[in-house]
């Protein structure tokens, strides 16, 4: 859902000022409307990529705790 994904960049505008290029919700391919648990978010630069990381692994959110990691080696 484009409205649940631009929520999620806007949770990490909001929260500290990272550059978010893009965040996009995975959907259950069954259950349109249901994520399934994870989500791709896309920052300009590696530097909020890492803060992001560093800040955002462990805390909470919609009471569910964020699992951060990178897909970037």
């Amino acid at each position: 859902d484009a409205q649940e994904s631009r929520g999620l960049g806007d949770v990490y505008k909001r929260q500290a000022p990272y550059n978010v290029k893009s965040a996009q919700v995975v959907y259950n391919r069954f259950r349109p409307r249901q994520s399934r648990g994870f989500a791709f978010v896309d920052f300009h630069s590696k530097q909020d990529q890492e803060k992001a990381m560093a800040e955002k692994n462990g805390t909470e959110l919609m009471g569910r705790t964020l699992n951060v990691t990178s897909t970037y080696f």
